[in-house]
């Protein structure tokens, strides 16, 4: 039997009908019977770990950055700067 023919016969067993967009995903666990979409998946994810407070906590950019939103000194003179540009890596060739 294909999976139209196991849909087919079992229509009052469907939970939820549609398309998944790009980067959406679905859990189906048939031991628990559990459905989740993906806003809940998400939110699950993102509870799971401390990450707000990781991000209050990393103050490195904050702290270069002005109320502008750009850094204030150049981090590398201008001749380091032309220096890079012009150099360019060798091509790796294969032994």
């Amino acid at each position: 039997m294909g999976v139209l023919d196991d849909v087919l016969t079992n229509v009052h067993n469907v939970v939820r009908k549609g398309r998944l967009g790009p980067g959406q995903m679905i859990s189906a666990d048939l031991v628990e019977g559990v459905f989740k979409e993906n806003v809940q998946i998400a939110r699950e994810v993102a509870t799971e770990l401390p990450y707000r407070e990781w991000l209050s906590s990393s103050k490195r950019l904050a702290e270069l950055a002005r109320p502008g939103g750009y850094l204030e000194e150049p981090q590398m003179r201008a001749d380091e700067v032309r220096a890079r540009r012009r150099a360019r890596p060798r091509a790796w060739v294969p032994s």
